[in-house]
């Protein structure tokens, strides 16, 4: 349900109007794992597709679009909630400032609505390719870490050394600077959360609670999660990251049993 010219990395094949349908389908397949849909909201049928996915409990987000500020808020009181990757570098390398995190004439598009809305949280892959550092120190300085959630938008490449991979369905090639691209197009990440988390302290200077709450507090409460992801709270899932001072990966704990340990450090 996405716009050709902003597709990215995906098939363009793939792209069809989100029908009444085809809506219905994705939301019988997915049952309760449905916990959000990104699509352009100019599509023929969006607004319709948009009040059903947030019927269902899905948070409803808009990305690969080139929607105006008019029609995003068209979908607002529809149910769309979201912005995915703001300013993503989608149609790299053409252009390596992507038609979505700039103006088209005197209309703003999906990132301006973003910054005009109050109500519309967005998420921002910080891996130094996608989005400006600087660029996402702005936003957040302009609508709070509450609003703005670190994500990776990892492919199952994510670790592996430089090198060509099959990933979901198109040959790919990770590079040595740290990212993956189609050689149209930039084709997800391939650093984790925590890589993310160190880009906005170290690249974006962002404050590290600031971070650290953008990578947990602000994802769990888009999705409703809040008490019991992302938080330090009685009842809550014990998922935790123990770092040291340079911000280097010392334990992993799942449900509060740790189940990684640094070379060097005995477990607990």
């Amino acid at each position: 349900f996405l716009a050709e010219p902003k597709r990215g990395a995906h098939a363009g094949e793939a792209l069809c109007d989100p029908t009444p349908d085809r809506v219905e389908r994705v939301i019988a397949s997915a049952g309760p794992a449905l916990r959000m849909v990104t699509l352009a909201p100019e599509r023929a049928g969006a607004l319709e597709a948009i009040s059903r996915f947030a019927a269902s409990g899905a948070v409803v987000a808009a990305g690969h679009s080139l929607a105006t500020l008019a029609q995003l808020r068209e979908a607002i009181p529809r149910g769309l909630s979201f912005v995915t990757h703001v300013g993503n570098a989608s149609d790299w390398p053409s252009r390596p400032f992507d038609a979505q995190a700039g103006f088209r004439r005197s209309e703003p598009n999906v990132v301006g609505a973003f910054l005009v809305e109050r109500q519309l949280r967005g998420s921002v892959i910080l891996d130094g390719h996608h989005l400006h550092p600087e660029l996402a120190r702005a936003l957040v300085e302009l609508r709070g870490p509450e609003a703005v959630a670190l994500v990776s938008d990892s492919t199952p490449a994510a670790g592996l050394p430089p090198g060509r991979y099959r990933m979901g369905g198109l040959d790919a090639e990770i590079r040595a600077e740290g990212y993956a691209t189609t050689g149209e197009s930039l084709a997800g990440s391939v650093v984790t959360l925590l890589d993310c988390v160190r880009a906005a302290v170290r690249l974006a200077g962002i404050p590290l609670a600031t971070a650290l709450r953008m990578a947990s507090a602000t994802p769990a409460a888009v999705l409703g999660l809040s008490g019991k992801k992302g938080s330090l709270l009685a009842g809550a899932d014990a998922d935790l990251l123990l770092l040291g001072p340079e911000l280097e990966l010392e334990a992993v704990y799942r449900m509060g049993v740790q189940v990684r340990a640094a070379a060097g450090r005995s477990g607990r």
